[in-house]
């Protein structure tokens, strides 16, 4: 049987040299050869990867990323977003955006808009949006009976910039103290809120589309921006046990009824292939010993568990030989790529 597969790579800052961009509030390029060195690593882990979907994070260049996506076999490209700037004369970029790849024919490619009927229900300000605009494609694959839906995304990110300034102003060390763990307190929370209302805005998007067309083949991957076991990751997986559901015992349904149970839910490709390992592989240098940030997840349509799947996982993948090697992440990636790869299912 026909297979495919994806993966989710954050490039850490694809910005061509003489541009330039801000991070943690400094102005910072590439030199040239430190340019030369991360396009190599780019080049070398696709060709590792040989993934026929890739969905990445931090693109600042988009016109130097297609050449070089081109090159390496992906004739076909999506990045509905341009990265912004700032209005003044150094022309400096504010902010990356998310890009698709493919090997197989994209048949539609934008960005995703929010649900804005969330908005009204009270939880969401009225201009509450994603951080990084999300990247919505379907993408013909050979052997799958129908177009692939892959959500490409990068949640708002968990570290918090304290205002030294601000807190400098307060008159002791007392003043001072109690400034900075206010200014962390309020930054934590709004960091938190902010990403799991992204959470909450993909996984309604996703319900969305497969209320309109039930058994949609959908993937969710990107960097979520927190771990496996987060409120972040429950929220768009929406695995938690539902024993009771409307006063009636989940089990003493028929198991026609409540297979619905699974219609809506987001797998991660690593258990649906059942991990060796309890704990993760890091993805991303730092947090103590790394972190897993980068995640797949798959629409009960390619769960091998579903007897109508039209595909299912067979295997998952971390390439994090640079990170355990200590790269440089300017040069390489402060993340490790992922793949999933997947069988399709043909049916009588």
């Amino acid at each position: 049987m026909p297979e495919f597969s994806v993966a989710t790579f954050n490039l850490c800052q694809f910005c061509t040299p003489g541009e330039r961009w801000f991070q943690d509030g400094d102005s910072i390029g590439y030199d040239p050869e430190a340019w030369a060195k991360k396009c190599d690593f780019i080049r070398q882990a696709l060709d590792r990867m040989q993934a026929d979907i890739v969905g990445f994070q931090e693109v600042f260049s988009p016109d130097a990323f297609r050449v070089l996506m081109t090159e390496a076999g992906y004739p076909h490209v999506a990045i509905p977003d341009t990265p912004p700037r700032r209005a003044d004369a150094s022309g400096t970029l504010v902010a990356p955006v998310n890009a698709l790849v493919s090997r197989h024919p994209i048949l539609s490619a934008g960005r995703l808009d929010p649900p804005t009927h969330l908005w009204s229900a009270g939880l969401l300000a009225e201009d509450f949006h994603f951080r990084r605009g999300v990247v919505e494609a379907r993408i013909a694959i050979p052997g799958l009976s129908r177009p692939l839906l892959v959500l490409v995304c990068h949640l708002k990110s968990p570290g918090v910039g304290i205002d030294d300034a601000a807190v400098a102003k307060s008159a002791d060390w007392r003043g001072r103290f109690r400034s900075h763990l206010h200014q962390r307190a309020v930054l934590d929370a709004a960091q938190i809120i902010h990403r799991t209302g992204e959470a909450m805005m993909l996984h309604t998007a996703v319900m969305h589309r497969i209320d309109r067309e039930p058994g949609l083949p959908v993937i969710v991957m990107g960097d979520l921006n927190d771990t496996p076991d987060s409120t972040t990751l429950r929220i768009l997986t929406q695995a938690e046990p539902v024993p009771q559901i409307a006063g009636t015992v989940t089990a003493e349904l028929p198991p026609a009824e409540r297979a619905h149970l699974h219609d809506w839910r987001l797998y991660p490709a690593r258990a649906a292939v059942g991990a060796s390992s309890p704990r993760p592989r890091p993805t991303l240098a730092g947090f103590g010993k790394g972190a897993t940030f980068d995640h797949i997840l798959v629409g009960n349509a390619l769960n091998g568990e579903n007897p109508a799947a039209l595909a299912q996982v067979t295997g998952h993948a971390v390439f994090d030989a640079h990170l355990l090697a200590g790269a440089n992440p300017l040069e390489t990636s402060d993340h490790a790529p992922v793949r999933a790869t997947f069988k399709t299912v043909t049916r009588d």
